[in-house]
């Protein structure tokens, strides 16, 4: 009676522990969120982030063509932004839809983690000067972007 009473003591003392050491807090800088995506933290002043997005603004005019010539909707396209609510950004991926002279259409395609201001597949315009990456695919080929990852 007494080692099964130790049994279970030591048992629940062991799964307290093992939960308590992976629950996530703000410094992970890794977090699964609420659909198993992994989110990434990255420093805005980070070279390479910074060079990533030099790259995708360098590379816009390409993604445009893919967009604009694509009359069998052959390609998926797909653009990063940041979107801020109050002090908090989130820097997340849509859609596209249409082209402006200065600006995109996107739908959102990620469920927002940090900022509550947009929701999953809410149509929003942003800035061409706000993608921060983006990626064209044909199937499950990628033709151009996702310079994050380069």
């Amino acid at each position: 009676m007494s080692f099964n009473k130790n049994f279970i003591t030591i048992t629940f003392l062991s799964l307290l522990f093992f939960a308590s050491c992976t629950s996530s807090n703000q410094d992970d800088k890794v977090q699964e969120a609420l659909d198993g995506e992994e989110i990434r933290y990255l420093d805005a002043d980070d070279e390479n982030v910074r060079i990533a997005y030099e790259n995708a603004q360098r590379e816009l005019a390409g993604m445009e063509k893919y967009f604009l010539n694509d009359s069998l909707g052959s390609y998926q396209i797909y653009v990063k932004a940041k979107f801020m609510e109050n002090e908090v950004g989130e820097h997340m991926w849509g859609s596209m839809l249409s082209i402006n002279q200065d600006s995109y259409t996107i739908r959102l395609d990620n469920e927002p983690f940090n900022v509550h201001n947009v929701a999953y597949g809410d149509t929003l315009i942003i800035d061409k000067t706000e993608v921060e990456d983006f990626l064209v695919y044909e199937g499950e080929a990628l033709l151009m972007g996702d310079f994050m990852n380069w």
